[in-house]
Formats: structure tokens, sequence, C-alpha cells
């Protein structure tokens, strides 16, 4: 075959050569390998020794789907599909050679490719023409849902969907029963997650994902026999109807963070600032609805209250990586990553532990004592945190 001829063209674009036989390909158009790429200089044969024939291109084959935008070589035009004309190499065998410039499932393709961008703030349902290469999604305003296309209309396509603010949830369904990766629906629930998915024909799968809920700082002074998790506010003297993703701010306390469940009474907030000490009987406002209410904490304060780490990723403990994050000052620069330290004697009175509760709760159980940590004196001195007036996060990440 000849395969040599094919190096040093285009020398600028990438020099992957691909040699694939193909068997019985019919009278319709097809993909190259087994996954939709982008490629030009093609050579067709009907063998591989010296004596086979070389096909030629506009007789007994033509390429189809060009695509002049995926490259910005000079004068390159890349295509996506192979059509056999000629009904004698229809049958049997055939051998392509081609220089492949990217697959539509590498991520690294987005580099290179000059995007169709689209930007939304609602509820989007992907079509099968509308050519989009990244859907930026602004859920600001609240909860996004994506609906993606029939498979079988869109073998070989992939497309990127990226969380571009803070706010609600991004849920990314498939058509009626349709999967993505096995799943009835991928969940995005942070700024800059995102989610790359291609299509076989059949299903959806994921190339790549990055999805997290993180609970913002919380302030805490009692680190003992506790589950730090998210805000849950109780409310009351309700005006309006809060919007689940919005941006609620105490209008006393300053204390800011985003709605992810509201059942009437109690709000569950994420992305919490200002420490989250909402104070009692101060008004809350949403950004989005205008609704208005009261804090109902009686305790006087959300500070030290107990409760699940809801982060509604929708996966199972095993899918899914834990981080809590402690800061003596709720900021990034004075924090550390707390990994449940255990100091010499082995005491199971200190440390802590990730339980599952559903598959969009995990829990956080520390020991009666507390948590120990190294201190930050390049030795290998232990504090304990028990009733340190410190700040807290966890992240809950996704893992593909």
């Amino acid at each position: 075959m000849a395969k040599s001829t094919l190096y040093n063209l285009n020398i600028a674009s990438p020099a992957q050569i691909n040699d694939e036989p193909y068997s019985s390909v019919g009278s319709d158009s097809f993909i190259l390998g087994t996954i939709q790429r982008a490629f030009h200089t093609v050579e067709i044969y009907d063998g591989t020794d010296t004596n086979a024939t070389q096909l030629t291109v506009g007789v007994d084959y033509e390429l189809l789907e060009s695509d002049t935008t995926y490259t910005a070589l000079a004068g390159t035009t890349v295509y996506t599909k192979v059509k056999i004309l000629n009904a004698t190499y229809q049958t049997g065998n055939i051998y392509i050679s081609y220089k492949c410039i990217g697959s539509y499932t590498d991520v690294n393709s987005f580099a290179q490719k000059a995007l169709n961008i689209l930007s939304i703030t609602a509820d989007y349902t992907v079509l099968d023409n509308d050519g989009y290469d990244l859907i930026l999604v602004d859920p600001s305003g609240g909860d996004v849902d994506i609906t993606l296309p029939t498979a079988s209309a869109n073998e070989g396509r992939l497309f990127r969907i990226k969380v571009s603010a803070l706010g609600g949830l991004v849920t990314v369904d498939g058509e009626g029963a349709e999967t993505i990766d096995g799943d009835a629906s991928v969940y995005l629930n942070n700024i800059y997650d995102h989610v790359d998915i291609w299509c076989d024909g059949t299903e959806w799968f994921i190339d790549d994902i990055v999805a997290s809920c993180d609970t913002g700082w919380i302030s805490r002074n009692d680190w003992t026999a506790v589950h730090p998790g998210s805000i849950n506010l109780d409310y009351d003297n309700l005006s309006g109807a809060f919007k689940v993703g919005e941006l609620v701010t105490g209008q006393t306390s300053g204390d800011t963070g985003i709605i992810q469940s509201d059942d009437g009474s109690t709000l569950i907030l994420k992305n919490v600032t200002s420490g989250g000490i909402f104070q009692n009987n101060e008004q809350i406002a949403g950004a989005t609805s205008g609704a208005t209410a009261d804090v109902n904490e009686t305790s006087g304060s959300a500070k030290n209250k107990d409760t699940n780490n809801y982060h509604q990723l929708g996966k199972n403990i095993y899918d899914l990586q834990f981080e809590l994050y402690v800061s003596t000052d709720g900021t990034d620069n004075n924090s550390f990553k707390n990994i449940f330290a255990t100091a010499e004697g082995g005491s199971a009175n200190y440390g802590g532990t990730f339980y599952q509760v559903d598959t969009n709760n995990i829990k956080i159980q520390t020991g009666p004592d507390g948590i120990y940590r190294y201190a930050d004196d390049d030795g290998a001195t232990l504090n304990l945190l028990d009733t340190d007036d410190f700040f807290y996060k966890t992240i809950v990440r996704r893992v593909k």
C-alpha cells in the first residue's frame, strides 16, 4: 500500500496516518474509524500488496461533509464521511489510508476547531442540525434543562455543555428513554463544570466531565460529633415565591447563597458567602424572583446546624470524591484540606468519615473529640479542632 506517499503532505497539519480495512461498506456513506473523524489526503485500495488497485476519487468514491473551518490550514479542506460509488468495491474488502486531523470525540479538537457557540439562560432542546459545538449555560436565574436530540440522527456528533456562571442546576437529559453513559441524566452544579458527550447512533456517551458542588465557606465553632454539611435555612413570613437556582441575600448579615432546594419552609443553599451566619428574623430576598421571607432559626443562627451535604450529582459514593476544607477566616488563602489525621495512639474519638445517604446526599461524621490537623510549622505538631471559631467548605466532585 502506498502509505509512504502520505507523509510530508500538508506538513503543517497533524501527521497521524491511519491505514484501515473496511468490509462490504455498501452504497451508503460511512465514517472512518469507530467514531467520527475529520480527515484529508485519502487513498483507497482494493488490496495491500503492490498489485493493489488504487480507486479514483469522483469515479469510484467521493468524500462527503466537507468542513473548511475544522482546521486553519490554508487551502485545506477536511471531510467526515466516505461514499463508495463503484458497485465493484461496495462488497468485499477495501483499504483506506488517510491523514486524521482529529476525532470529534477528542476534546483536544476543541482547540483546533473554530467553534459554533450557543449561549443560553433557559431550557433548550438541541436540534439535529443546529451545528453547535459548545453550549454555554448561564443558570444564574434558575435551573436549566438541556434535552439531547435523537441518537439515531446524530451518529458521530460531539459537543460540550459548559456552565458559565454561578446559579442553578444544569440537567442534561437524553431524549425519551435514551441514556448518557447508561444514565438518564447528567448534572452540572457549579460554575465551569462541563460535559463532553458523543453519540454512536444508538446512545450518548461521556468523553469528559467536570461536575462538582461547593457549599461555600460556612462558619462553625463546634467540631465534635457533628455533620458539617450544606446550609439548611428555615424561614417564615414568605412574600412571593423563591425560585430554585437563584441567589438569596440576608438583608442584615449580608450572607448569600444559591437555592438548591425549597420545601416551603427551608432553603438548602450552596456557594455560600460571608460564612452563612443567617440571623433569626432577618429578611432574605431572592435576586431573580424578588420574593422575601424572614429567617426562622430558633437557635438564633444557622451557624452550627448539622446537615447532610446536598450535592445533586445523582451518583453513588464510589462515583464521587469528597473534600473537606477548613479556613481560619473563611478565605482560600488561609485554608487547609483536612484528611482526618489520626494522632499517635490511634484514638477513635477524633477524625471523620464520609457516608452515603442517597445519590444526592453524603454525610460527614466527625469524632466526639473533633478533628486533628497538623500545624503549619514544618514539624509534626497536632492541633485539635473542637471549639475553634473557623470555617469549613465541602466540595463533592463526580469522577468519570
